[in-house]
Formats: C-alpha cells, sequence, structure tokens
C-alpha cells in the first residue's frame, strides 16, 4: 500500500527539501496564473518556506525569510501610515 509520503515526496521529487522548494514554485505559478501580483506570491511562498522549514532546523532558509517578512512588515506599515496621514489638522 502506497501513502501519500512515498507517491509524493519520494517518487515524484526524491526528497523533502526538493518537495518543499517545488511546491513554492507550484504555489508561485498558480497564483501568478490567477492574477495574483508578484509581490504577493513571493510573500506567500517566502512565508510557507518558512513555515516548512522551521520545523525542521534548516537556519540558511529561515533566518533570510524572517528577515525579509519583518523587512515587507515594516515597508507596509510606513506605507500605510503614508497614504493615511492627513497632516495635523
Amino acid at each position: 500500500m502506497m501513502d501519500f509520503w512515498s507517491l509524493f515526496v519520494e517518487y515524484s521529487f526524491g526528497g523533502f527539501y526538493i518537495t518543499i522548494l517545488m511546491l513554492a514554485f507550484i504555489f508561485l505559478i498558480i497564483l501568478m496564473s490567477g492574477g495574483v501580483s508578484i509581490y504577493t506570491a513571493i510573500w506567500f511562498d517566502a512565508i510557507f518556506l518558512f513555515n516548512m522549514c522551521l520545523g525542521n532546523g534548516t537556519w540558511l532558509i529561515v533566518l533570510p525569510v524572517s528577515v525579509i517578512i519583518i523587512f515587507m512588515l515594516m515597508n507596509g506599515i510606513r506605507a500605510f501610515r503614508e497614504a493615511y496621514y492627513r497632516g495635523g489638522q
């Protein structure tokens, strides 16, 4: 009897980390073909990679992705404040 791990990870892609990268690529293609902006698609992929690699302790991926997530969050907050602020009136 074949389970999903054997079918999807071992037979299709060959390993856990290759499967994670291929899933992120598939999600990116699906989101871009669905009309989602490239920034939103990359944001989704970065959070997906962060969550999948966090449990396995892959700091080579978790650390840069977490820095990018915090940087993009700060830029989003700054852009929101600049768009909303009317100027002391």
